[in-house]
């Protein structure tokens, strides 16, 4: 989580040598401390602003979202599985070995396609999708496909998550 510091280390960098020169403008001590507290002050404030502004302590709770799905998949669906997605698709292989196939990277007429050739090759399709990612995915395929416009039930919603998981043999 170091990355969602570097932003800030100019700001540091140029706060922390403010402060250090302090002492050879100001010769009176009062005043220094002074300055010394309010470049403080600034420097701890513009931090806790950018804090909150960017939801950094949000983090944790937000990325804990994929072990909870990747754990439910590992747990819950067949070894064969291949997922169809793309928020997801870093997480699964990593967490669950599993296979994926990027929604992002299919060409939109040949959605139908991948699906009968994975299973084919006896893997189990579904379409993993977040809630965000529902409507830029029937926007992609539901004019090439009837799979595209996703108009059956999710076969598992994993609400806490907001994912949704759709087995295409289930339409």
């Amino acid at each position: 989580y170091l990355r969602f510091f570097l932003p800030v280390y100019p700001l540091l960098f140029v706060s922390l040598a403010s402060i250090a020169n302090v002492k050879s403008l100001v010769n009176r001590p009062a005043i220094r401390n002074l300055v010394v507290v309010v470049l403080t002050v600034v420097v701890g404030a513009a931090h806790v602003t950018f804090v909150v502004k960017n939801g950094v302590l949000k983090a944790k709770r937000e990325e804990s979202q994929y072990l909870k799905v990747t754990n439910y998949l590992q747990k819950s669906l067949p070894s064969n599985a291949i997922f169809i997605c793309h928020q997801y698709s870093g997480s699964i292989r990593y967490y669950t070995d599993r296979h994926i196939l990027r929604y992002d990277w299919l060409v939109p007429n040949r959605l139908e396609d991948a699906v009968t050739k994975l299973e084919a090759l006896g893997y189990k399709p579904y379409f993993l999708l977040q809630q965000w990612e529902e409507p830029v995915f029937k926007e992609r395929f539901s004019a090439s496909t009837p799979l595209g416009k996703l108009d059956w039930r999710p076969s598992i919603d994993l609400l806490e998550a907001r994912v949704r998981i759709y087995d295409p043999s289930m339409r």
